[in-house]
């Protein structure tokens, strides 16, 4: 069985020369995550109060019968439902991906890390079988893990060239099973780490490529937590911020 492949990152350069080397596919995804946790979608991190299939039916259902007023545009399908819901933060059996290796490393270094943990971002090369077919497919059947191309029913989803993968729930063991162990996925994964003393600067050098919290969750309120970031400090920035030539160079570089 192949190995899962581990690369060392510790800045932009060194990020976007491996992207040059080694991700020629048409379609490459990519998820950061701030601290090394296992491929789970967030329906199988939390507790619930229930049989975890029950639990998430009754999350959806309620989710469609409140969120209405909050809608741009009506969900056609389950496979629409759940996307949605997953991009505005309920926990469903998706986990989120991006077409866009630099959104994904902000999302591993927007906050600043907790404790020494490392940041990952994880790189999957999916073929065209591991695809969903959303007019044969259905999303809680006990088939494979699969690959969901989401169309653009929101603006968020367009914005972080969102794409997702859909998890099989393995009903014997009560669990989902996290992707990186998975013998069909394994040896198509590769996980980047992140130093933590990394964060600050990569938080920086993305801001300067055009990527912060503004355009990552395009309205007001990404708007406004990029405005809180440009005139705040993170804990881990005050080495960057000694003086106030350095203090300047977030607001004057900023898109």
């Amino acid at each position: 069985m192949a190995e899962l492949q581990t690369i060392q990152l510790s800045s932009i350069r060194g990020y976007t020369d491996y992207l040059a080397d080694d991700n020629t596919l048409d379609t490459v995804l990519f998820r950061g995550q701030s601290n090394d946790s296992p491929l789970i979608p967030r329906i199988g991190r939390i507790q619930v109060d229930r049989p975890l299939l029950d639990a998430e039916k009754a999350i959806l259902d309620m989710f469609k019968q409140q969120s209405l007023p909050y809608l741009d545009r009506m969900p056609t399908n389950e496979w629409e439902w759940l996307a949605v819901a997953q991009h505005h933060g309920l926990p469903t059996r998706l986990l989120d991906w991006t077409l866009n290796p630099l959104i994904a490393l902000w999302f591993a270094v927007e906050r600043q890390p907790s404790g020494q943990q490392n940041g990952v971002v994880w790189v999957f090369k999916p073929s065209a079988s591991d695809f969903v077919n959303v007019i044969r497919d259905v999303p809680f059947s006990e088939g494979r893990t699969k690959v969901f191309r989401p169309s653009h029913i929101t603006e968020r989803i367009r914005v972080q060239a969102g794409y997702f993968t859909v998890h099989k729930y393995m009903k014997l063991q009560r669990r989902f099973v996290p992707l990186e162990t998975m013998r069909a996925y394994k040896s198509r994964l590769v996980k980047l780490f992140v130093p933590s003393s990394a964060f600050a600067d990569l938080r920086y050098r993305l801001d300067q490529y055009g990527v912060n919290k503004s355009t990552v969750f395009p309205g007001l309120d990404g708007l406004s937590g990029h405005i809180e970031w440009l005139h705040s400090v993170l804990g881990d920035e005050m080495h960057l911020r000694r003086d106030v030539a350095t203090a300047s160079w977030r607001l004057s570089n900023s898109p």
